[in-house]
């Protein structure tokens, strides 16, 4: 999970001042930020011992591709 959150700043920083995003790259984004928590919402649905921290880290992935999409940084 560290090597993903890393990988999502180094993204961000060499986007750093883009005016514009390729297709591709924000498909890809999407589908980690999005189908990642729905896999989870499903797996905690179902009964599935997921780790403790999981939903941290994906929400921290989320606001990594927030901050990609939107030029700034959210720590938040």
């Amino acid at each position: 999970m560290t090597n993903i959150l890393l990988a999502l700043k180094m993204v961000f920083e060499g986007l750093r001042g883009a005016t514009s995003l390729e297709r591709e790259l924000i498909y890809s984004l999407y589908v980690l930020s999005s189908e990642s928590r729905q896999h989870f919402e499903e797996g905690s649905r179902l009964g599935v011992s997921l780790p403790p921290l999981l939903d941290e880290d994906l929400k921290r992935i989320s606001r990594g591709v927030k901050s990609i999409f939107a030029g700034v940084w959210h720590n938040d």
